[in-house]
């Protein structure tokens, strides 16, 4: 059996992927956004994953795992810089791919496609990058309203009754 790979279509979804989880990253953390910036890191990310495709076995092992950081590290370096917390910005973009990926597997399973042509995978990356995006929004408006709780008392009839706006917003009790 022959498989045919496209690199141009990898590197494309890739090159997309990318500038997409780097732009979440710089705007969840209110980072001033450059957007040749994050084209350079989407850009050099999208680049240093195609030899890791020609020859998989790049990606094995111990040696893989190192690959894989520094390709995203660096691509994270490049988007949004070292200061004000590069593990932090690291570990954020990786925690929005991770998400990403798996609301992308959600809609594949739930829609029951099992052919993904290119305009099918656009169509669940918009869908899949809105969901991500409106979910981690919804994730750090909770933490900081967490960290910022309002008590409001109310007394009717002789008794007290104590809530917290946070909770109330974010449907945690």
């Amino acid at each position: 059996m022959q498989i045919t790979v496209y690199l141009d279509l990898i590197f494309i979804i890739n090159y997309l992927v990318d500038f997409y989880v780097l732009l979440i990253t710089g705007m969840l953390l209110h980072q001033k956004l450059h957007m040749i910036r994050i084209g350079l890191g989407a850009l050099f990310g999208a680049a240093l994953l195609l030899p890791c495709v020609l020859y998989p076995k790049l990606l094995m092992g111990f040696s893989g795992i190192i690959i894989s950081i520094g390709i995203s590290m660096g691509a994270v370096v490049i988007s949004l810089g070292r200061d004000g917390g590069f593990i932090r910005k690291w570990f954020l973009s990786t925690t929005v791919m991770v998400l990403f990926g798996g609301i992308f597997q959600l809609l594949k399973s739930r829609l029951g496609v099992l052919d993904i042509t290119f305009y099918t995978w656009l169509i669940f990356f918009l869908a899949g990058g809105i969901a991500c995006y409106i979910s981690i929004c919804f994730l750090v408006r909770c933490r900081e309203e967490r960290d910022n709780l309002r008590h409001i008392y109310i007394y009717h009839r002789g008794k007290t009754i104590e809530e917290t706006i946070a909770a109330i917003a974010c449907g945690i009790t």
